[in-house]
């Protein structure tokens, strides 16, 4: 009873159906040094794995809020703008993260074992450096609420809780990044748009749509969609015609315009402080990058998956026990170098 947890008052952040090796996947020793890279300070986060319940669960230590906010407020003190900066490092990390992973590999079958083995870890390689951006967006969108709210009730006067309060808070935590809920939605407005034009087929439409976003379900190791998923949004759109289509469509594509400009239309009603401005564009990027984030571990899962199941026929057991996979349980099994 030594150990410091057993001392430590912790948070219990939730659980999850994740097996062992999905999880070291997500989470792992790089995540933590790539976090303490970009912000300054470990991630403190305890995973426990309950293999009764195949249930992972997550702590984080009380005091290690208040230490994480006080590194954010010291990032600031330098630049008011440097989370900003730290935060949309991001964007063109998944980029290249999304090429780079696509190409690691072609027909996982043709692998060595020693070749299998390093584009095991290339994916995940790729999937800790982004993930600690949603462990951030986790760990510290809680910290943003009274700060947002201080400035919005007693700074701009607004009434906690009425539309206007809820429309301003909106408008200025949304990121100007065109999510990848919006870029999908785009895309099926556009092959819907085709379809009443006669210029696609409703299948191959959906075939097109699963190619470019079936992946987004899996998280760790859920099952992609299918052409049959996005053939029935299409015909839940099919009641809609085309003036209608095009309209939406072009909201969103014009998603950055419109956000700007109802920034500017708050800012210059209220007159808001550039620094207090600064908290919401702020907490609008930790979130949005969180959920990016969730969504390459959903992309790198993709890749991984064919890996799991090439590793789990050449060890002759099943992918299940390959993802539950720890030295104690299967001690005899190993990859030939």
């Amino acid at each position: 009873m030594q150990n410091h947890y057993f001392k430590t008052k912790v948070v219990k952040m939730g659980q999850w159906a994740t097996t062992l090796l999905d999880m070291e996947t997500w989470y792992g020793q790089e995540t933590n040094h790539y976090f303490k890279k970009l912000f300054g300070i470990p991630k403190g986060i305890l995973i426990i794995y309950d293999g009764t319940t195949e249930y992972s669960q997550g702590y984080v230590p009380e005091d290690y809020f208040i230490k994480l906010h006080k590194q954010i407020k010291k990032i600031r003190s330098k630049n008011y703008r440097e989370l900003e900066k730290k935060l949309k490092t991001f964007y063109p990390l998944n980029e290249e993260a999304k090429r780079k992973v696509s190409k690691i590999y072609n027909d996982p079958a043709k692998l060595t074992n020693r070749q299998l083995n390093i584009a095991f870890l290339k994916v995940r390689y790729w999937i800790h450096r982004l993930a600690i951006f949603d462990q951030f967006g986790w760990l510290a969108e809680e910290g943003f609420m009274p700060q947002m709210k201080n400035i919005l009730v007693n700074k701009l006067k607004l009434k906690i809780d009425s539309p206007e309060y809820h429309r301003v808070l909106f408008a200025l935590t949304t990121p100007e990044n065109v999510s990848t809920t919006l870029q999908e939605k785009t895309a099926v407005f556009e092959k819907a748009i085709k379809i009443k034009r006669q210029k696609q087929t409703l299948e191959k439409a959906g075939k097109i749509l699963a190619k470019n976003f079936g992946w987004l379900p899996i998280f760790c190791y859920g099952e992609p969609w299918q052409g049959s998923h996005y053939i029935e949004e299409l015909k839940g759109l099919d009641k809609k015609d085309v003036p209608t289509l095009t309209s939406e469509y072009h909201k969103i594509k014009n998603h950055a315009s419109f956000r700007n400009r109802a920034i500017a239309e708050i800012i210059k009603k209220y007159k808001i402080d550039k620094k207090d401005l600064q908290i919401f564009v702020d907490f609008g990027l930790a979130i949005d990058t969180r959920n990016e984030a969730e969504y390459f571990v959903s992309f790198g899962g993709y890749f991984l998956m064919p890996l799991y199941k090439e590793i789990a026929k050449r060890l002759f057991i099943s992918v299940r026990q390959l993802r539950d996979f720890t030295e104690k349980r299967y001690p005899a099994l190993c990859l030939a170098k």
